[in-house]
């Protein structure tokens, strides 16, 4: 004999030890829960998680009413240096209300933005009981920023880029951090239907090739404009928040990501000023609705 442990043979065989160990492991726990050592560590390690929990409540709390009166702390996973660039950048060049950007780093794989609070409440909180006046008035806003950001001059006649000049951050284009650089709207494009071609998703809008293969200016646009990322105070626009996707992108790309972006009970109240504040490109929406239905995100960076 080498020494070493056979296998079980016969399938009850293996059942009987199955259960005998299933029977130690009972009784090995058994002993534990009549154990005090067991019941104080269980006690220790709630008391804790308690006490953490508490702790996080008065930080939060205490930071709230203080410093967090005026001061607001983005922190992600994803970098945080061009929509800090970005704020800066939209807010010396236009008077659409932005948060000021204080200091922005990188610590323990974290990158945190720190800016001035932005003062109301977002618009999705109060968009439902707003009448349709006081909805005029919101969207006229609106419509002037988005056209000043419209008429930021791009660097490039052609590339899609954010305004550091690299790539941008789009959850409509990839489902990654960030995709691009694209060096032209067809690159763009292909991006979008995750790296086919358009024969291969003719089946889902028969329209595609035309959409696709038009050429657009290249405008700087918000990318995320949602009525979350609206604050207001009463119907006065106080901030346009969450610049992290913005970037030149090609002129209908505004409009086509309201669609995306806005969700909720509210969606079709809302989207139905779409044409008042941004310019309307139905054909290039209808294409592109059709296109996310049938590949939802591009997983493939192109």
């Amino acid at each position: 004999m080498d020494g070493t442990r056979t296998p079980p043979t016969t399938h009850k065989e293996a059942l009987r030890r199955l259960k005998i160990n299933a029977q130690k492991e009972r009784e090995e726990y058994a002993r534990k829960r009549r154990s005090p050592v067991y019941w104080m560590g269980l006690l220790a390690s709630s008391s804790w998680r308690l006490v953490r929990k508490i702790i996080c409540i008065i930080c939060s709390f205490v930071w709230r009413y203080t410093a967090g009166r005026w001061i607001y702390i983005k922190v992600t996973g994803r970098p945080s240096h061009t929509e800090a660039a970005t704020l800066r950048f939209v807010k010396a060049h236009t008077t659409i209300p932005v948060p000021t950007v204080l200091a922005q780093f990188s610590w323990r794989s974290l990158n945190y933005l720190f800016m001035t609070r932005a003062g109301g409440v977002p618009l999705e909180w109060t968009w439902h009981s707003l009448s349709d006046l006081q909805r005029q008035k919101v969207v006229a806003q609106l419509a002037d920023y988005v056209a000043q950001l419209r008429r930021l001059p791009s660097p490039d006649d052609e590339r899609i880029h954010s305004v550091a000049g690299g790539p941008v951050r789009d959850s409509r284009a990839y489902e990654g951090p960030e995709c691009g650089p694209f060096r032209d709207e067809q690159h763009f494009n292909l991006q979008l239907r995750n790296g086919l071609t358009v024969e291969d998703l003719s089946h889902c809008c028969p329209t595609l090739a035309s959409v696709h293969n038009k050429r657009h200016p290249i405008v700087f646009t918000h990318g995320d404009l949602a009525p979350r990322n609206i604050m207001v105070a009463g119907t006065k626009v106080t901030a346009l928040i969450d610049w992290e996707c913005a970037g030149w992108y090609p002129a209908h790309w505004e409009y086509c990501k309201a669609f995306w972006a806005s969700f909720g009970p509210d969606h079709t109240s809302w989207a139905a000023f779409f044409p008042q504040f941004i310019p309307s490109f139905y054909e290039e929406a209808e294409a592109d609705i059709r296109l996310w239905e049938e590949r939802w995100v591009p997983s493939v960076r192109v």
